[in-house]
């Protein structure tokens, strides 16, 4: 096993040998792999279609049969970080190879969010987005080890509150900085809190904040009677507005940090 770009034709590897350890190179029983090529006549092969192998004892097994090329290989265990690698890669003069892999520690980011008055909001989708340090197949002494690499990828996801409000975002590598936001149509928004994993009890309090204003004639000084204002931030607003004295009253988002004002003649 090796990383290798080159194509090969079919062949097959007689066994590969397989250890999913913890960080402290403890074996981990009942931990899944999966293995399976990088595509299959130009199609890539989705993960629930990835035939998958689980660890009794030891941590420890070997898998047989595969034919030579690139492979996809996913790594899951129950308390700790799943490990995915892209680019490892099966030739022909591997006759046993060895794949070992050491799962970090899982840490997971939860609290709840509130509405401006306290109340638990359930059913309301928290937003996270983080950065991952992306792994690659390393070989080193005829052993293939994910290793992390110096890429690093964004990743997003979305979860609801429960129905007393909470929420939990994870598995995380420890320190990971996780970004929670939170927003609703009708309470409001949360302003972007940045914690590091693991991390308990985040409350995240949808609100609104109140923006007051005039708006004048550059030239006259005179109010503009007609306008709109938008705002721009954790959340994109619009507010029409109709006023003989030029003045307005909005309420928009915490994370709001730019106002547009603009009327029909006028620069906005």
């Amino acid at each position: 096993m090796v990383r290798n770009n080159a194509s090969l034709p079919p062949a097959h590897i007689d066994t590969v040998s397989v250890s999913l350890l913890s960080e402290d190179g403890l074996g981990l029983r009942g931990a899944t792999i999966k293995v399976a090529p990088v595509d299959i006549g130009g199609f890539e092969v989705p993960p629930f279609a990835r035939p998958s192998w689980s660890v009794s004892e030891g941590g420890s097994f070997r898998i047989a049969g595969l034919a030579a090329g690139p492979y996809v290989v996913e790594a899951t265990a129950e308390g700790h970080v799943p490990v995915v690698l892209e680019d490892v890669h099966l030739i022909r003069d591997d006759r046993i190879g060895r794949l070992e892999l050491r799962l970090p520690g899982a840490f997971f980011v939860n609290g709840e969010v509130v509405d401006s008055d306290g109340v638990h909001v359930p059913g309301l989708e928290v937003g996270a987005r983080w950065l991952d340090r992306k792994r690659v197949a390393v070989r080193t002494h005829g052993v293939v080890r994910g290793e992390l690499s110096g890429e690093v990828v964004h990743r997003y996801a979305i979860v609801r509150t429960d129905q007393a409000g909470a929420y939990r975002y994870g598995p995380f590598e420890a320190a990971t900085k996780v970004a929670v936001f939170a927003n609703s149509q009708e309470l409001g928004s949360t302003k972007r809190r940045e914690v590091p994993a693991p991390f308990d009890n985040l409350v995240l309090r949808l609100a609104r904040e109140t923006v007051r204003g005039v708006v004048l004639d550059a030239a006259t000084g005179l109010p503009v009677q007609s306008f709109e204002v938008r705002s721009f931030g954790g959340r994109w607003g619009e507010f029409p507005i109709r006023d003989a004295t030029g003045r307005f009253n909005v309420r928009v988002h915490p994370d709001t940090h730019t106002l547009m004002v603009g009327a029909p003649g006028f620069f906005p």
